[in-house]
């Protein structure tokens, strides 16, 4: 958990980083990420927080514009797409020529064509629970699981299916 200087709390995941500065000055406040993020933000309807990330397979970079919230960001490069995921509050996501309003229990995916699809009644305990493993296992897809267990542990992660010949 890092303490940004305004207040606001951010959970990195594995494999992660945040840029931001040691005091946020002037209009806006804003951080770059890189990997996976859980976000709490302090209110601040003065200075709007921006959360930069860059889309994978692409130049392009997704802006997603935040006053008080709670939010997951999974935004890995080699990932093809950007998952923002809204638990509480509201945030505006930029990408391209689109712009999005989310509302809780909503994601955004974003390619690096400049499409946003927006999912509505998305299980944001699943998404939080994929930062620690927990309900992952059920839910998601032995090659995300792979790739979050190798992210974790810096190791490379091998899945050979075989099929067994009965006689």
């Amino acid at each position: 958990m890092i303490m940004l200087p305004d207040g606001s709390k951010v959970w990195l995941n594995a494999v992660s980083s945040l840029t931001y500065p040691t005091a946020f000055s002037g209009k806006e406040r804003k951080v770059d990420l890189t990997g996976e993020a859980y976000f709490e933000i302090a209110e601040n309807a003065a200075q709007p927080f921006h959360v930069n990330v860059k889309v994978p397979g692409s130049g392009n970079n997704m802006d997603v514009l935040v006053l008080g919230t709670h939010f997951n960001i999974m935004a890995y490069s080699d990932e093809k797409k950007i998952n923002a995921t809204l638990m509480e509050g509201a945030v505006k996501i930029i990408h391209g020529s689109s712009k999005n309003l989310l509302k809780p229990g909503e994601q955004a995916v974003a390619d690096a064509t400049g499409r946003v699809e927006i999912r509505k009644n998305v299980d944001t305990e699943e998404v939080i629970a994929c930062n620690n493993f927990q309900g992952m296992v059920n839910s998601s897809a032995r090659t995300d699981i792979m790739k979050q267990i190798a992210r974790w542990y810096d190791v490379e992660v091998v899945y050979e299916r075989h099929a067994e010949i009965l006689l």
